[in-house]
């Protein structure tokens, strides 16, 4: 079996992905669209 060791690294490493501004901005956008979907589908089933 070959150790990763006798390979160089093609991606260095990195900080990660959520410090990104733009993924942070999509999570804020995520998390409000699920929580208006779920206040939407309560509301109607207290209507029924």
């Amino acid at each position: 079996m070959t150790d990763s060791k006798d390979f160089p690294q093609l991606i260095p490493p990195h900080d990660g992905y959520r410090n990104l501004q733009s993924y942070q901005t999509a999570e804020i956008v995520y998390n409000t669209t699920v929580v208006a979907l779920l206040k939407g589908s309560i509301a109607r089933a207290q209507k029924e």
